[in-house]
């Protein structure tokens, strides 16, 4: 995983994109062609999927060794751990809860079922959280939920953390010490009120209050939950081979695409691909349109989690802003050196033909600029940057 791809991603495409037989070629798609499943089609566990007779201490000593000891608690579903760690943390009628402005309608009613109200925090450019408490209003808890694993959240002072990854799968290193608690999706059935949830406890005496809640009819289903630990985290299960094929899309964009990345997480949530920031000096819809229209398979983050219709009544405007100049390629645990390949050409391209390739790196774009020149003339209708001297204000920067 620390070693670089043999591809030298930042000298492969110069020139165009026009000769496919150039540096390697490009990745050419045919009608009929079928690209392997990007993670998101592949968390729930398969209805083949080979089960072993298990009890429940089994499954759960078998998820708690293979998140290295964590303190963890399995539960039904998502909807019942919800409900359980609001109950017991004591967050009820009175109580504030601060959630991201895209935070999920799902995760809004949990908080208001229980009788506290959620308060919407805008987001930062890398889409961290923002600290905006009301003033003669505590909060009680910050409820950070991330989309698709992308995003590790940062605390923020003075005030506990929960993360809600339930859209992901943890990775071995689920522990994360600024978390009191980390929730995440078991994905064991397509059916929400049987596929399972992972809560990972660093506060022991909310570990223990959550536990005396739990009965049995909260349970998973023991052998899909240990069916799902051993095909996540195995040696080669699908964490360690999502991890590897994001470490390749990731390096290939930053070297030969040149723009603001989110950093890939070393614990916490499985992400579902890579996020790419679209530079100011960019217009967003015209880009995503471009890279549409290469056939590259990207989600506009706006279009995987939208703001929250009430926050959108708050005076913070920033945040769909923010949210708007994020683009989540999308990778899978079985992607082929060519669907690796077409998933950093078609934002590759786009940027080159925006004149935006290269700009967190404006020495290289001005030396790109420059060859063209060379090669074509300066009346040549290629590469043209937008940004070239001082480094770009752009998302993640």
């Amino acid at each position: 995983m620390t070693d670089l791809p043999s591809i030298d991603w930042a000298n492969r495409w110069l020139g165009g994109f026009c000769a496919v037989g150039a540096l390697g070629g490009l990745p050419v798609r045919g009608p009929d062609y079928v690209a392997h499943p990007p993670l998101g089609d592949v968390l729930t566990l398969p209805a083949d999927a080979s089960l072993s007779a298990a009890t429940t201490p089994q499954a759960h000593a078998a998820w708690a060794a293979a998140l290295e000891g964590a303190t963890i608690v399995l539960l039904r579903s998502v909807t019942r751990a919800r409900a359980v760690l609001l109950e017991a943390a004591g967050i009820g009628m009175g109580a504030m809860v601060g959630v991201p402005a895209n935070v999920s309608r799902s995760l809004v009613e949990a908080i208001k079922r229980s009788g506290a109200t959620p308060h919407f925090l805008p987001l930062t450019a890398s889409l961290q959280l923002a600290t905006d408490v009301p003033a003669g209003a505590a909060q009680h808890v910050i409820w950070a939920q991330p989309v698709c694993g992308l995003v590790t959240p940062a605390a923020l002072p003075e005030m506990p953390l929960w993360i809600d990854a339930a859209d992901s799968l943890p990775l071995s290193q689920a522990y994360l010490s600024e978390a009191q608690i980390t929730l995440y999706g078991l994905h064991l059935s397509p059916d929400e009120r049987e596929a399972g949830a992972l809560l990972v406890c660093t506060d022991p005496s909310l570990a223990h209050r959550i536990t005396t809640l739990v009965t049995t009819d909260d349970q998973p289903n023991s052998a899909l939950a240990l069916a799902q630990c051993e095909r996540l985290l195995g040696t080669d299960g699908l964490a360690v081979r999502q991890q590897e094929k994001l470490h390749q899309v990731w390096v290939g964009l930053h070297e030969a695409a040149g723009l603001p990345l989110l950093p890939l997480p070393s614990g916490g949530a499985l992400p579902h691909g890579v996020a790419v920031g679209i530079p100011d000096s960019c217009e967003v819809s015209t880009f995503y349109a471009y890279v549409q229209g290469e056939q590259t398979p990207v989600r506009w983050l706006p279009e995987v989690r939208p703001l929250h219709y009430a926050a959108l009544r708050t005076p913070d405007t920033t945040s769909a802003q923010q949210i708007a100049r994020w683009l989540l390629v999308p990778v899978g645990p079985a992607y082929t050196t060519e669907e690796i390949s077409h998933a950093i050409l078609g934002i590759t391209k786009t940027a080159d033909y925006l004149g935006v390739r290269w700009s967190s790196n404006p020495t290289r774009a001005q030396w790109y600029a420059d060859l063209m020149v060379k090669w074509y003339g300066r009346d040549h209708d290629g590469y043209r940057p937008h940004v070239v001297g001082d480094q770009p204000s752009s998302p993640g920067a």
